[in-house]
């Protein structure tokens, strides 16, 4: 009885012990196809070949676009050390020159025997240069805000304005010059008129060598000396006289805004002229009419554009509805409440102000 009970108890343990054995056997040839897949697949060089020699395939046209980008960067790279080189080649060469004897010329005045009452002037140019201390601060601030806004701040030229000028010649045909009042003063005082692109680089480098070296009173005083304001008159000094028979120094506000919008183009915007043009849309307008819409513009502008020395406005809201409502007195007996009598009809594009 004994010896039976140990055999069972004995084949239990064998019977029972067999069972992790054989686990862990199917385990290890559960794992083996497995591994010997595994194995396979990492050792396949078919594939991967594959891959690899179509890829090889490509390379080359990869390399050319690469090259490519590098040849063009390279000429871009070379055009613009080749521009600054210029640049400062021009800079280091362009000296500022003696000024143009037309551009200072003045008017001889002839009197009586008193030295008082005058017989006449002879002239080549209508001009009479002023100290321009006497002048109302108004009269050099309405210049700056309907020309050059960043002129007390900018160093001769406006990369922006100018480029924007070069975009709309190439792409539309017309002639803008993007200058400054620095660079149109350069052009009237040392250079004469300039169209070309040479003419409008070389007027660049020579407005930042002026921006360098003289006053802004300064360079703004000699182009209010030098401008011309249409009826023959040169400079603000003689323009005051031929359209309000006054001095400069006396020119009120309104005054002022008027003449500055002759400057943008005087044989249109200039108030004495008798001439009628036509618009685009069929209506009819006058010099003075468009001399006021555009004195207009430049109070508005001076009531926004800022003083960088005092950090207001030119002038208040106020000042601007006071000159706006003024009615200008001319020297020739009318006033900008008035027609002009139509004398001539002359027909021009009018697109804006």
């Amino acid at each position: 009885m004994v010896l039976m009970a140990s055999q069972t108890r004995t084949a239990s343990s064998r019977q029972n012990g067999a069972k992790p054995r054989t686990a862990a056997s199917g385990s290890t040839r559960q794992a083996g196809p497995s591994t010997r897949r595994s194995a396979t697949r990492s050792s396949g060089k078919r594939p991967s070949g594959s891959r690899n020699q179509s890829k090889g395939h490509k390379q080359p046209k990869n390399h050319k676009k690469g090259l490519w980008w590098k040849i063009l960067l390279g000429v871009i790279g070379a055009i613009l050390l080749a521009g600054i080189g210029l640049f400062i080649y021009l800079y280091a060469t362009t000296d500022i020159p003696q000024p143009e004897k037309v551009a200072i010329a003045e008017k001889t005045n002839i009197y009586y025997s008193d030295g008082t009452t005058p017989i006449g002037s002879i002239s080549s140019q209508n001009r009479e240069i002023i100290d321009c201390s006497v002048l109302p601060e108004y009269v050099g601030n309405a210049i700056v805000a309907s020309e050059d806004r960043s002129f007390h701040t900018n160093k001769g030229i406006d990369i922006m304005g100018m480029a924007r000028a070069l975009y709309n010649n190439l792409t539309t045909g017309s002639r803008q010059g993007g200058s400054t009042i620095t660079q149109q003063y350069a052009e009237r005082y040392y250079l004469g008129e300039t169209t070309s692109y040479a003419g409008k680089i070389r007027e660049a480098i020579l407005a930042m060598k002026i921006a360098n070296s003289q006053d802004k009173d300064e360079v703004l005083c000699n182009y209010m000396n030098t401008i011309y304001l249409g009826r023959g008159a040169y400079g603000i000094q003689a323009a005051a006289q031929a359209y309000f028979g006054k001095d400069a120094k006396d020119l009120s506000l309104a005054e002022s805004a008027c003449l500055i919008a002759i400057t943008n183009n005087p044989s249109i915007f200039g108030p004495l002229y008798d001439i009628t043009y036509t618009r685009e849309d069929g209506t009819k307008v006058t010099p003075r009419e468009m001399n006021k819409k555009r004195q207009e513009v430049i109070l508005n502008k001076m009531a926004e554009v800022i003083n960088p020395e005092t950090g207001v406005p030119f002038i208040t809201e106020a000042q601007r509805d006071a000159a706006k409502a003024e009615v200008l007195q001319f020297a020739d007996g009318s006033t900008s409440a008035e027609e002009i009598v139509e004398k001539a009809v002359g027909k021009i594009e009018i697109n804006s102000w």
